[in-house]
């Protein structure tokens, strides 16, 4: 199965972007269900196996619990960036596949798997990089999204992005990928699919 039809109205992703925020791969899931087929089940088992390799980092200190986290998503799951992997590099389930994808997805895999450790967590951004928060408050530490490839510069400011606001950006850049791939009629779902979430543009 392809695309889901035009009107977006009535469908899990449209319930969820016009409710409280959801959870990312709740939102991102559905969002990856408007351009095909896809396991939400299989997804989340998945999350829940590479989680298992954290379990007992709430007992670490907020920095050890971050130096853990990237030990993990870097070493033990392989997982790498790729800024130039297109459209399939910023859909969740296909990264939570093959291991690789946009920071932004990165980011938000991280964060279920701490998450799913019983330690708060989640997506953070500047205006050019992407992180996972670590804790809250003052324990919160953010971890560049390209784990090892990550910049050692400052970030700058730095800023929680909540599921709707992931989604937005996700569904700007496959909007631009789309494009340049020629599948207009993809391009301009996500165009429809990214005014039905209640985030303006920054």
């Amino acid at each position: 199965m392809g695309r889901m039809p035009d009107d977006v109205s009535e469908r899990p992703f449209a319930e969820l972007a016009a409710g409280e925020c959801p959870a990312y791969v709740d939102l991102l899931l559905a969002l990856g269900q408007e351009f095909g087929d896809l396991d939400g089940d299989a997804v989340r088992e998945r999350l829940d196996d590479d989680s298992r390799a954290l379990f007992g980092i709430h007992e670490l200190s907020p920095l050890a619990r971050a130096d853990h986290l990237a030990a993990v998503m870097d070493r033990e799951l392989g997982l790498s960036a790729e800024d130039t992997a297109g459209t399939v590099g910023l859909h969740f389930h296909e990264v939570v596949g093959r291991r690789c994808g946009h920071p932004a997805m990165l980011a938000a895999i991280g964060a279920e798997l701490a998450l799913r450790a019983g330690v708060a967590a989640g997506v953070y951004a500047s205006p050019r990089r992407w992180f996972i928060g670590v804790g809250d408050g003052d324990d919160l530490v953010v971890l560049d999204a390209r784990l090892g490839e990550g910049s050692t510069e400052p970030p700058g400011e730095v800023r929680a992005a909540c599921a709707h606001e992931l989604a937005f950006c996700v569904l700007c850049g496959l909007s631009s990928a789309y494009t340049q791939l020629g599948r207009d009629d993809d391009a301009r779902h996500a165009g429809r699919l990214r005014l039905a979430l209640p985030v303006q543009p920054r």
